[in-house]
């Protein structure tokens, strides 16, 4: 006899718990075709049907959505500390067409980290609050730069460990010695400027 599993996600949100009030719970339930759904009916409103009728403590509410809706509201409880290659292995990694990452280079290939290529970073952002990719890796510049453009301050996690670190460079022609020299004598006390760090904050 085929036996059919029902695989739905229960969410506590908290309510005033007092002994004539039972606590609420939404079952988000994002298989959207037969026989787990068919506009009110199907087998997971029966399930909760059958959880209320059986429950004395708990109420549950269904609540059937798209799996990508699904996958942005669990975005907002999962974070990805990153620590080598295989710490995200099994993830979607989002990464502006064309730009290298060679320590993930070979996970990439294998597909044991999915890469999805887009063409600007600020739609890599937006894919990450939709929850269709997982984790990123950007310039600390840049994203601090997006996050408060696109008013996404305070909604993503940064990983304490960096995938790699790299810095800018000025590139000067060979005729423009003294320019060179000049910007060298600037740039060695960038560090101890307070108007540079000011800026760096901006």
């Amino acid at each position: 006899m085929k036996k059919i599993i029902l695989i739905v996600l229960f969410l506590i949100f908290q309510s005033s718990n007092t002994l004539a009030e039972k606590i609420k719970i939404n079952v988000w339930n994002s298989y959207l075709t037969p026989p787990f759904y068919d506009e009110e009916s199907g087998l997971a409103a029966d399930f909760v049907q059958l959880l209320n009728e059986l429950a004395t403590t708990y109420e549950f509410e269904l609540r059937s959505i798209p799996r990508a809706r699904l996958n942005f509201y669990l975005s907002k409880q999962h974070k990805v500390n990153y620590k080598d290659p295989e710490s995200i292995i099994g993830l979607k990694f989002g990464a502006v067409r064309g730009r290298d990452f060679k320590p993930l280079n070979p996970y990439f290939i294998s597909k044991a980290i999915k890469r999805i290529d887009v063409n600007r970073e600020e739609q890599i952002l937006k894919l990450l609050i939709k929850g269709r990719i997982d984790v990123t890796s950007l310039p600390r510049t840049s994203i601090n730069y997006l996050c408060q453009s696109l008013g996404l301050k305070g909604k993503l996690y940064f990983s304490p460990q960096y995938l790699y670190s790299f810095s800018r460079h000025i590139i000067v022609t060979p005729s423009l010695e003294k320019v060179h020299l000049a910007l060298l004598k600037v740039v060695s006390k960038l560090n101890e400027n307070l108007r540079w760090q000011s800026i760096l904050k901006k």
